[in-house]
């Protein structure tokens, strides 16, 4: 008799992913505090730490789109594909908005 497996033992692996990374400058390497990180499609948002830091946990298994955006660099994003029970790590650079009235 064949039937599904559906019990909650620890024996079976996480279904959730995580996405966790850091947002640099691209020409200094800084790492860049106060970025706003946006996950789509969910739309959650939050700001990078001290450390240039950001993590989403918990996240369904599909392909997400993480945007950063902060005053004084061009916003810039990445498409990612997350595996079940895995943490996955996305770094992102940043390029500083030139000033255009210099000469």
């Amino acid at each position: 008799m064949m039937g599904l497996c559906c019990s909650c033992s620890d024996d079976n692996p996480p279904i959730f992913a995580t996405l966790s990374g850091t947002v640099t400058d691209y020409e200094t390497g800084e790492l860049l505090e106060d970025v706003m990180v946006t996950l789509t499609p969910l739309n959650i948002t939050q700001r990078t730490d001290k450390t240039g830091s950001f993590c989403f946990d918990n996240l369904d298994v599909k392909q997400y789109t993480i945007a950063v955006q902060k005053a004084g660099y061009h916003p810039n994003r990445k498409n990612v594909d997350t595996v079940s029970g895995e943490d996955i790590e996305v770094n992102i650079t940043m390029t500083r908005i030139e000033n255009e009235g210099k000469n």
